[in-house]
């Protein structure tokens, strides 16, 4: 089943905060993380794990990855959250 965003701007407004307050919280996990892969990479440093160390360094580009991803998404829900609240002032 697809979701389909409903037509009343005051429903869809709360639809973005609903994903905006994920998103937030999804970047505010992120530091804990990398604090835990960077402890990984120091432990698999010292015991010359070399495969260890590269699979958490592939962690590591792919957390900053998707803390990228996440950063974007959270400024194109602001922008649509603007955009709503402008219509709303407009009727």
């Amino acid at each position: 089943m697809k979701f389909v965003m409903p037509d009343d701007p005051e429903i869809q407004l709360g639809v973005f905060q609903a994903m905006l307050v994920k998103v937030e919280g999804a970047i505010l996990k992120i530091p804990d993380s990398f604090l835990q892969l960077d402890e990984t990479l120091r432990q698999a440093q010292e015991s010359g794990d070399i495969q260890k160390l590269r699979e958490t360094y592939a962690n590591k580009v792919e957390l900053r990855r998707q803390e990228l991803c996440l950063i974007d998404q959270k400024r194109r829900l602001e922008e649509r959250i603007d955009l709503v609240r402008e219509r709303l002032a407009i009727q």
